[in-house]
């Protein structure tokens, strides 16, 4: 099994782009594990992932949070070098939080104007909510593990993120009805990094399967060049893709290589291999 994700713009254009980023999602699975004695394999069943604007700003709000939680974490907090991830970790989020960030979030997908054209988004608005109130709380918690390590160096690194993360603090309590958590009974303390907390299925889901007879032509998969995305089959001296998180712009494809135990299907088609000469 293999998969790539593409981000595309859907609908007008718009001063704050997060409002009309879409993302898709391509899941492949082939009839056989790679990389393996053949440099090709049937590919026998195609799905289409859409992943909606809002659904794609409660993803990366909570990927965010879980890994400050593990940086936070007091196994974490080993030696200068961990220190020093968790300020720029910490001044990344914070900083993008006053100039923008999560103020774009708001903007784009809280206010009436949203729910009044998405009557369906209403659980997503509330957990985008949550998530923010969440951020705050984690990195209030991130900034006292951090005050009690800080060396003298970066002192004024945290006098300035303290007096951001308040004004941050100010501005998501004022405009926010979610429930503040205390930092222990936060979910994503309880909550597998690899797990996702879903509130339904993605706003387009688009399966094809080959069966006897037919195939399916790479060429109607949108964003796939298999001349330099070579994943349907790997030559003798071709590396797995790495593991990839979501993309940061749009344009990019990154791919990502399923582990080699995954178990598969079995094979539902005879008729149609896709064979790549190694690059």
């Amino acid at each position: 099994q293999f998969t790539f994700v593409r981000p595309f713009q859907r609908g007008p254009k718009s001063e704050n782009e997060f409002e009309t980023l879409w993302i898709e999602k391509v899941v492949l699975v082939t009839a056989d594990r790679l990389p393996g004695l053949l440099n090709r394999s049937q590919v026998v069943e195609y799905q289409s992932i859409d992943s909606s604007p809002i659904e794609n700003a409660i993803n990366a709000l909570e990927d965010k949070n879980k890994s400050l939680c593990q940086l936070i974490s007091p196994q974490e907090m080993q030696g200068f070098s961990a220190v020093n991830q968790l300020s720029m970790s910490l001044n990344g989020v914070i900083d993008a939080a006053v100039n923008g960030g999560t103020n774009k979030y708001r903007t784009a997908f809280l206010g009436k104007e949203y729910l009044a054209t998405h009557r369906d988004h209403a659980d997503f608005q509330l957990r985008l909510e949550q998530l923010m109130m969440d951020q705050v709380t984690i990195l209030e918690e991130g900034l006292k593990v951090f005050s009690g390590l800080c060396p003298d160096e970066l002192r004024p690194l945290r006098e300035k993120m303290e007096m951001q993360f308040e004004e941050m603090k100010k501005k998501t309590e004022m405009n926010s009805t979610a429930q503040r958590l205390p930092y222990r009974s936060l979910p994503y303390m309880r909550t597998p990094s690899s797990s996702r907390l879903s509130l339904g299925p993605p706003a387009s889901v688009k399966i094809v399967r080959v069966v006897a007879g037919e195939s399916i032509s790479t060429s109607s998969i949108p964003g796939l060049d298999l001349r330099r995305n070579s994943f349907l089959g790997l030559g003798p001296n071709s590396e797995p893709p790495s593991s990839v998180g979501t993309p940061a712009h749009a344009g990019s494809v990154p791919v990502s290589h399923s582990e080699a135990n995954t178990p598969l299907p079995p094979p539902r088609a005879r008729t149609m291999s896709t064979k790549i000469n190694p690059m």
